[in-house]
């Protein structure tokens, strides 16, 4: 079957706050498994378009120590016209510490479009129907009305594209990273992109935060382009 992939790495601590992965390389270890499954599955087959992510909902356990070895997975979960779901698990002592939900979708490369999932993809990833095999994303984020701080303006730079030539996905939460007290203390990250950010654009970056929720938005040119929201843990649980 090639609906799934596992590989094994050991923690670098250069990658951690602490001794703690930092969240953003949690999210390009994922986004890595993803890649090198897309790379064995779709060897041969020749499309116009290229992966791209739409939402996430990542629920943290615990973060990934440093200098320890983690086994990172993901399989393909089901197709619906427009949209993949994928799901991604990170073991470490053999204990699952992270397990994620994600929406892609494909994007015509030429024309900046959606398209819809090639048969020659849905029969190369082994997925059979559209039926779920396992918990998705199924709910959209909505911005809520609060009041927002605006915390940054950042001007985007070549080194946070990536292959699809927008903003790779993991570094708007590299750059959110920078205003988070304590990543030990996030159990999920909600995560929606509604628009691309592309090179030399300006960023600004809002945080809202309350007892339970760290909310941010980010635009470009008074555009919405992703909501996050991260959740903390119940200290007195």
């Amino acid at each position: 079957m090639q609906d799934s992939y596992t590989f094994g790495t050991d923690v670098y601590e250069g990658y951690c706050y602490k001794e703690s992965l930092r969240l953003n390389k949690v999210l390009d270890l994922m986004l890595e498994a993803s890649g090198r499954h897309s790379y064995e599955v779709e060897k041969g087959i020749d499309y116009k378009g290229g992966w791209i992510i739409l939402q996430w909902d990542i629920r943290i356990e615990s973060l990934p120590q440093a200098n320890k070895e983690i086994k990172v997975s993901t399989y393909s979960n089901f197709f619906n016209k427009f949209y993949a779901y994928r799901n991604f698990e990170i073991h470490q002592d053999g204990k699952l510490i992270v397990d994620a939900r994600a929406k892609f979708m494909v994007l015509d490369l030429e024309k900046r479009r959606p398209m819809r999932v090639p048969e020659v993809l849905q029969e190369a990833y082994s997925v059979a129907g559209n039926e779920p095999r396992g918990p998705y994303v199924d709910y959209k984020i909505r911005e809520e009305d609060l009041d927002y701080e605006i915390v940054e303006k950042l001007k985007v730079r070549k080194t946070d594209i990536d292959v699809n030539f927008h903003v790779n996905n993991a570094r708007y939460v590299e750059w959110i990273e920078n205003y988070l007290n304590d990543i030990d203390q996030i159990e999920r990250i909600e995560i929606l992109y509604k628009h691309e950010i592309m090179k030399d654009q300006i960023v600004d970056i809002y945080r809202y935060e309350d007892e339970e929720k760290i909310y941010f938005k980010l635009e470009t040119d008074d555009k919405l382009n992703a909501l996050i929201n991260l959740s903390k843990k119940n200290i007195d649980s």
